[in-house]
C-alpha cells in the first residue's frame, strides 16, 4: 500500500505533501528504533539476571567450598592426631606384650630349674631312704656275729652314706661314717653296738622321710604359685592382645579416613579453584557486556533523539510553510534569498543530526535534498 501511495504523490500533493511523507517515514523509523530497543533491553535484562543469579550462586559455592576445605583440614589434623595417639598406644601395648612374654619365659625357666633340683634331690632322698630301710633290716640280725652278715651290713651302710644328699649333714651321719670306715675286723668287734647303729639309722630314716615330705610340699606350693602366676599372665596377655587388635583395627580405619579426607580436600580445592576462575571470568564477561550495553543504549538514545529532532524540524509550522509550495523537488521552492536561507538552515540542522547520530537514512535524505532530488527518490532512500 505504501508503494501505491508513493507512486501517487506527484498527483496527490494537495492531499499529503512530500514533507508529511518524510515525517511519516521518520516516525516509522522512530517506532522501529524504540521497538528494537525494547526487544534488546529485554534480552539484556535476561542476561543481566543470569549474571546476577550465576555470580551469586557461584559466590555461595565458593563460600561453601572454603568452609568444606576448612572442615576437611580440621578433620585431617584430627585424624593425624588420632593416628599419633594410636601409634603410641600400640607401641606401649607391644612393649607390655613383650614384657609379659618375657616374664612368662623367665618364670617358666626358674620353675623348670627349681623342679629339676627338686627331682634330683627327691631322687637322692628316696634312694637314701630305701638304702636306710634295707640297712636297718640287715642290722637287725647283725648280733649273730656272722662275719658274712656283718660285712654285708658294712657294705650296706657304706652305700647308704654315699647316697645321702650333700645337703644332709650332722653328727649322726658322721658317726655312721666313722663306723663304716673301720676294717672288717674292727667292724665285727663293734657288732655288739649294732643296736646303737640301728637307732642312728632309724633317726636318719625318719629325718630323710620328713625332708622328702617337706621338700615335696614346698615343690607343690611353688608349682601352685607358678600356675597361678602363669594363669594371671596368660589372662593379662589375652587382654593385651585383644586391646592391641582393636587398636590396630582403629589405626587401619583412621588411616583410610585420613586418606579419604586428604583426597576429598584435594578435590574440593580443585573444585574451588574452578569455581573461583568461573566466577572471575563470568564477572568480567558480564561487566564487558554491561559496558557494551551502556554504550549501545547511549548510541540508540542519540539515534532516537536525532530522529525525533528531525521529525520536530520537518513537522514544525515553519517547515510546513517553507515546503508548502513544493511539488516534486526542493529546488522548486522560491528562489528568494530569505527562502533559500531558511531552507539552508533546515538542511544544516538535519545534517547535524544525521552526523551526530550516524543515521545513514537521514544522511541520505539530506544528500538528496541538497542535490534537489525528487521526493519519491528521497522516500525510497529512507525506506532502505
Amino acid at each position: 500500500m505504501r508503494v501505491a501511495l508513493l507512486s501517487l504523490l506527484p498527483l496527490q500533493a494537495a492531499a499529503a505533501s512530500p514533507v508529511d511523507k518524510v515525517v511519516e517515514l521518520l516516525k516509522e523509523m522512530e517506532g522501529k528504533i524504540e521497538k528494537d530497543g525494547k526487544a534488546e533491553q529485554k534480552i539484556f535484562d535476561k542476561y543481566a539476571c543470569w549474571c546476577e543469579k550465576t555470580t551469586a550462586r557461584k559466590a555461595e559455592d565458593i563460600k561453601d567450598g572454603r568452609q568444606m576445605i576448612a572442615g576437611l583440614q580440621n578433620h585431617i589434623l584430627s585424624s593425624k592426631g588420632k593416628l599419633e595417639s594410636l601409634a603410641a598406644a600400640i607401641s606401649e601395648l607391644e612393649a607390655e606384650i613383650k614384657s609379659n612374654n618375657e616374664s612368662q619365659t623367665k618364670a617358666t625357666n626358674i620353675r623348670e630349674k627349681e623342679n629339676a633340683e627338686f627331682q634330683a634331690n627327691a631322687a637322692e632322698l628316696q634312694e637314701a631312704i630305701g638304702a636306710l630301710d634295707k640297712a636297718i633290716r640287715v642290722l637287725s640280725g647283725a648280733g649273730t656275729g656272722n662275719p658274712g652278715e656283718l660285712a654285708q651290713v658294712q657294705q650296706t651302710l657304706r652305700s647308704v652314706i654315699e647316697s645321702v644328699p650333700g645337703s644332709v649333714a650332722g653328727e649322726k651321719v658322721s658317726a655312721v661314717r666313722q663306723l663304716i670306715s673301720r676294717t672288717p675286723t674292727q667292724f665285727i668287734q663293734y657288732a655288739p653296738q649294732s643296736a646303737t647303729v640301728q637307732g642312728i639309722l632309724k633317726d636318719m630314716y625318719d629325718t630323710f622321710t620328713l625332708n622328702l615330705e617337706e621338700s615335696s610340699a614346698t615343690e607343690a606350693g611353688k608349682q601352685g604359685m607358678y600356675e597361678d602366676y602363669m594363669h594371671s599372665k596368660i589372662k593379662e596377655l589375652t587382654e593385651l592382645t585383644d586391646v592391641l587388635s582393636k587398636r590396630e583395627v582403629s589405626q587401619s580405619e583412621a588411616k583410610k579416613a585420613l586418606a579419604m579426607a586428604q583426597q576429598e580436600r584435594e578435590d574440593a580445592v580443585e573444585l574451588l579453584e574452578g569455581d573461583m576462575q568461573f566466577f572471575t571470568d563470568t564477572k568480567a564477561s558480564c561487566h564487558r557486556k554491561a559496558t557494551d550495553w551502556a554504550e549501545r543504549s547511549r548510541l540508540r538514545d542519540e539515534e532516537l533523539d536525532g530522529v525525533k529532532k528531525a521529525i520536530e524540524i520537518l513537522d514544525s509550522e515553519d517547515a510546513k510553510k517553507l515546503f508548502e509550495s513544493a511539488t516534486s523537488t526542493f529546488l522548486q521552492l522560491s528562489s528568494s534569498d530569505s527562502t533559500a536561507a531558511r531552507r539552508a538552515a533546515v538542511l544544516k540542522t538535519l545534517q547535524d543530526q544525521a552526523h551526530r547520530t550516524h543515521l545513514s537514512g537521514l544522511l541520505a535524505v539530506v544528500a538528496r535534498l541538497r542535490q534537489g532530488g525528487q521526493f519519491d527518490q528521497v522516500i525510497a532512500q529512507i525506506e532502505k
